[in-house]
């Protein structure tokens, strides 16, 4: 995840440490409706696991899994699924059907399930294989009656968030382009947002939204009274960014990209020193970002530097 080379692994420490900041922006940012103090209650757990004949998934009793999707099945599409599968959102779509949108963390040089025939960038001459799939389900018997492709072109699909006008918000957690780190072949710059309709058939276009900012971009969170979309930085040096949108609904209308800068702290990281103890409040202030195209990558600098 955060600043690993295209062909490095990623520990279980790693893991937890690249993430774990991730959700507590999403706790400051008001996006988690549950009070943290409620995650400290009563409740002791589920049980202990029980072991899966299967080796798959170790569940405590009376729980259970179903799969519904594995790499290599052969989609609707004539494709099949691809690998790398990371954050999705579920969607009602009437008819008695969901959509599972599903993204695939993939980099170029990784295998796209088949050939894409529309997307975003490219990387000697092939689009590049990161991007979205779409499994459609039968409301009653989780069924999958079609999977699809939705969205090419893409690298590192990492996270992102459902939205009130019924999309998915995938976010590219790379920023490369040509003649950058990674970027050899490339013909575009990355480190986008991208909308893909729960509605989809097919592939969509793969239309940047270039306001929400150019960055290693984790999570999406979207406030359905405002609006307005937090939005997490997947580096050690992330900032919590927000987008005030012209037009909620209309990301490509344009708005307003800003960073949230604590008063006083500059470095929140809490990793060597307690800069931020829990349960003390700081004054903090949004302050606007411009040129969040950011071709050389340094939002979260002019942030801190604000």
């Amino acid at each position: 995840m955060t600043n690993i080379p295209f062909s490095s692994g990623l520990s279980r420490r790693r893991f937890l440490q690249a993430t774990g900041s991730a959700f507590a922006a999403l706790l400051a940012s008001g996006c988690v409706v549950r009070a943290a103090s409620e995650a400290n209650s009563t409740f002791t757990g589920y049980g202990p696991l029980q072991p899966d004949p299967a080796g798959i998934l170790d569940l405590p009793e009376n729980f259970s899994y179903r799969i519904l999707s594995r790499l290599g099945d052969a989609m609707s599409d004539g494709g099949s699924v691809p690998d790398k599968a990371d954050g999705m959102g579920c969607f009602a779509l009437g008819n008695n059907e969901l959509a599972l949108i599903r993204n695939h963390e993939l980099v170029p040089g990784d295998l796209p399930g088949g050939p894409i025939s529309s997307g975003f960038g490219t990387r000697d001459g092939d689009f590049v294989p990161g991007g979205t799939t779409h499994i459609i389900l039968d409301v009653g018997t989780l069924d999958v009656k079609r999977q699809f492709r939705s969205l090419g072109g893409t690298i590192r699909n990492c996270s992102g968030g459902i939205t009130p006008w019924n999309s998915w918000l995938t976010c590219e957690e790379s920023v490369t382009g040509p003649g950058q780190r990674f970027g050899d072949g490339l013909t575009k710059n990355h480190g986008w947002v991208f909308d893909v309709p729960a509605s989809a058939t097919g592939l969509v276009e793969a239309e940047p939204l270039t306001a929400l900012g150019r960055f290693n971009h984790e999570a999406a969170c979207v406030d359905p009274e405002t609006g307005i979309i937090y939005q997490t930085e997947d580096r050690g040096d992330g900032v919590l960014y927000r987008f005030l949108p012209d037009t909620t609904g209309n990301l490509s209308a344009g708005g307003r990209l800003q960073a949230m800068v604590i008063d006083g702290i500059a470095d929140t990281r809490n990793w060597d020193i307690s800069a931020m103890p829990v349960g003390q409040s700081f004054a903090v202030q949004w302050i606007d970002l411009d040129n969040v195209e950011a071709p050389a990558d340094d939002l979260r600098h002019r942030a801190v530097a604000a």
